[in-house]
Formats: structure tokens, sequence, C-alpha cells
């Protein structure tokens, strides 16, 4: 069984080629160069990528697009992860999204770290005690925090036409498909669940 996961790239192509070729084969990528004036889409294409030209630079709008490419599929649960992002953990990433998605519908967002390539194990560090806090938060005071960068989807068809109608959002565009899931009837999940992490890039 394979996934889909919406990658949003505006010019990318430093980073793009890393995070594709991260991901594990149950991952099926569809990259969005939304506004992109560089080779990002050339590069994601050459790593098997589906490609989506939009000259839009939202990043709703990429979202969108993807979406609209998975078709009616998308009620089976999709995943949002950022084109400088990738699995800490890659050949447990897309399963134990799947294992998410055999539940009820809801929006879950798997830990989120920054700087641990090039050798920046401080920054690294940092931001796994900074997931820690926020994960506390959350589960003491329903903390706001959303790591759009690394979010499973699995919703309704409503809700899914919902999420296609929603306009240009920028900054909080993934609290804005939170919400959407939530009221919705679904749920929001932040896991601490190691299989789930991803590492972002060292310009956070």
């Amino acid at each position: 069984m394979k996934t889909h996961v919406i990658i949003a790239a505006k010019n990318e192509q430093r980073h793009v080629g890393t995070t594709l070729a991260s991901l594990p084969g149950d991952a099926m990528p569809i990259v969005v160069t939304n506004g992109s004036s560089d080779r990002t889409a050339e590069i994601s294409e050459s790593f098997g990528a589906k490609v989506v030209v939009l000259e839009e630079p939202s990043k709703v709008a990429a979202i969108q697009e993807g979406v609209r490419l998975i078709g009616k599929s998308a009620t089976e649960g999709f995943v949002i992860l950022d084109a400088d992002t990738r699995p800490l953990f890659p050949r447990g990433w897309i399963s134990s999204y799947q294992e998410v998605f055999e539940g009820d519908h809801s929006v879950t967002c798997g830990p989120l770290f920054f700087g641990a390539d090039r050798g920046r194990i401080i920054s690294f560090m940092r931001s796994a005690r900074s997931y820690a806090r926020d994960l506390r938060n959350f589960r003491t005071r329903g903390g706001e925090h959303v790591y759009g960068a690394n979010m499973g989807i699995k919703t309704n068809d409503g809700v899914i036409q919902e999420i296609l109608g929603l306009p240009n959002i920028w900054p909080c565009e993934d609290m804005a498909l939170r919400d959407l899931v939530v009221q919705g009837g679904g749920t929001f999940s932040m896991s601490r669940k190691p299989q789930l992490a991803v590492v972002s890039s060292a310009r956070a």
C-alpha cells in the first residue's frame, strides 16, 4: 500500500532532491512548484515525482493542487511534507502514518527537528527540547503548535471540499487545515512516535 505525499516547493532546487531521495518506496510524492523560477520541477521529475507547475506562489494553492491530483483517494489519507524536510527513519515513516490513517479522520503531526545535517547537533538538540515542550503544552493545556512541515491528514469528502475552498492563508495555513478537520468531527494530535519524525534543513 502506498500513500501520497504532497510537497509544496517554491524555488527548492537546493533541497528537493535530498528530500525525494529520502522517501521510502511506499511514498508517492507530488511536488507542486508554486511560483518557482529555478530547476525545482526538473529535479523533482528526475526523482520520479509527479510534478505540478503552478504559477501562484501560495502554499495553500499548492496543497490544494496536490489534493486535486490525488482525487477521490484523498479520503484514505495523505501527508504534507516541506520540500527541505526528510524522514528521520525513512523505512517506517509512511507505514506509521498508514497506521494512523486506519483510525477515524484526523490530523496528526509527527516530531520535527532542525539542523541534524551538516553536523549542527546543537540545533538538533534544541529543536528536540522545543518539540518536547510543545508536546507537553499540547497535552496539558491544549497548545496551539501545529507542525505543517510533517502533517498527516485523513478526513471525509466534505472536509476535503472545504480544504479545496480555502483562501490563501500565510502563515498558519497548517492551523487552518487542522481546524477544518476538527470542525468536521476529526481529532488533532501531536505524536511522539520516532518513526514519524522528520529533520528539516539547518536554514530554519
